[in-house]
């Protein structure tokens, strides 16, 4: 297993620690029962990813919120509409709401690295 962490992800070594060593500055992820945690921390410039990329993100996602909210509560398109578009349009906004929980947890995670 390690030679192949070590090949995928591009790295020399890998290091097994227990959950009471992990930095709170990691992410992870799990794949077919194997939790991995990369230390972020300086890996990344933090303050440049919470400005470039999450803020964006967000701002994109709450106008995608607010774009199928207003297209919803308009009258004339739910009377009009076919039912599949407008289930398709719930979903969507399902999934907005979701993917705005998720970048939101990873951006207030971020800015509390930057504390």
């Amino acid at each position: 297993m390690e030679n192949y962490l070590k090949t995928i992800a591009g790295i020399e070594e890998v290091d097994y620690q227990g959950y009471d060593n992990l930095e709170t500055s990691s992410v992870s992820a799990v794949t077919d029962g194997l939790q991995v945690f990369l230390p972020i921390k300086d890996l990344i410039n933090l303050e440049e990813e919470l400005e470039k990329n999450l803020k964006k993100e967000l701002a994109r996602l709450d106008n995608e919120v607010l774009r199928i909210n207003k297209k919803l509560s308009n009258e004339g398109f739910v009377a009009k509409a076919p039912q599949d578009v407008i289930e398709g349009e719930k979903k969507k906004l399902e999934k907005y709401c979701l993917d705005q929980e998720t970048i939101q947890k990873q951006f207030d995670k971020f800015q509390n690295l930057l504390k």
